[in-house]
């Protein structure tokens, strides 16, 4: 596939639609890219993005890559299909890109793992359609790569609005023991890198292998997870902010993995690890797993009642009773049984 050889500046890129001030638009990415010129340690990265419908977003998220001024770069962009302008802008950058498709694929996680299989970087990322990198943050990925010891770069991330909009920084603390890979057992929330500002190299790809398609929310926590249980991978932490998460009224964390698929999914992976804990780590998380499990059923229920389905709602609290009797008792079941009863 082809790969960025020469890097690119402001003035070679096709001008956005949404003309807007910032390095992605004036000179200052020009000046950015040039500055970046005297790198001279340039690994193949390659960047996956996984798309759907995010036309508002995405020449936004090509642009953040494209002017990196990152001279080996392999920037792949897996569709699933999108009904919007995101076809359009994809070929309007497509000369710059190492591969593109457009068809119909089973989520997310597929489309990631269908960029991995045809990947040929040294070093790999994966970055969303409506997420963002900041100027020169492949370069510094690149300077903390040159120590071979290091297999995992994590950095530090942004949290912005659907406009651009800085609401927040992610704080970042590596794990310092096995447990705290769960977030309900640890008093810090953020123990991995978002998955933005996330790079490994190929060796963990090949000892770990793909993302699992089961999940379509937390699939980037439970690559994290297996990583350190099955590889005894850990990231190496860069202090700098060279991402940017965007969090929108359309996206994933903000509808229903906020509601239910995050905590969902963080079950199934610490269902999935409990046999890699020591015995006395293995018996505090199963006591959290029967606490924890008892909320899904009800927090499933409301998210679908908010929804206007009450259908979906009805199904998950009497299959919630029927896994686990004790629900009856349980003020958040009865809580959401109460709701439903009010709405029919």
């Amino acid at each position: 596939m082809p790969v960025i050889k020469n890097t690119l500046t402001l003035k070679d890129l096709p001008l956005p639609v949404q003309q807007k001030s910032g390095w992605l638009s004036d000179e200052k990415s020009q000046n950015q890219s040039e500055q970046a010129l005297d790198q001279s340690f340039h690994p193949r990265i390659t960047i996956i993005t996984p798309s759907y419908n995010q036309g508002q977003f995405i020449e936004e998220t090509i642009r953040s890559v494209l002017l990196q001024g990152y001279p080996n770069l392999e920037f792949i962009i897996i569709d699933g299909g999108s009904t919007d302008n995101t076809i359009e802008i994809i070929k309007k950058y497509e000369k710059y890109l190492a591969y593109w498709v457009s068809e119909s694929d089973r989520g997310q996680t597929h489309a990631i793992n269908k960029g991995l299989a045809l990947s040929t970087g040294e070093i790999w990322s994966y970055l969303n359609s409506d997420d963002l990198l900041c100027p020169g943050a492949l370069h510094k990925v690149a300077e903390a790569f040159k120590n071979q010891d290091i297999a995992w770069v994590g950095a530090v991330s942004s949290i912005i609005d659907g406009n651009g909009i800085v609401d927040y920084i992610k704080p970042q603390i590596p794990p310092n023991k096995k447990d705290y890979l769960f977030s309900w057992t640890r008093e810090i929330q953020y123990v991995f890198p978002c998955s933005n500002v996330s790079f490994m190299r190929k060796e963990i790809l090949d000892k770990c292998g793909l993302f699992d398609e089961t999940l379509h929310f937390c699939m980037d926590i439970e690559y994290y997870v297996r990583a350190v249980m099955q590889g005894n991978y850990l990231p190496y932490f860069i202090p700098d902010v060279l991402g940017q998460w965007r969090w929108h009224d359309k996206s994933k964390t903000l509808n229903a993995a906020g509601a239910y698929g995050f905590f969902e999914d963080e079950i199934l992976i610490a269902t999935k690890y409990l046999p890699y804990l020591e015995p006395l780590e293995r018996r505090e998380m199963q006591k959290h797993l029967l606490y924890h499990r008892k909320f899904l059923s009800p927090r499933k229920a409301v998210y679908f009642l908010q929804q206007g389905d009450k259908k979906k709602a009805l199904h998950e609290l009497i299959m919630g009773i029927i896994r686990n009797p004790s629900l009856l008792l349980f003020r958040p079941w009865v809580g959401a049984i109460k709701r439903l009863l009010i709405n029919i």
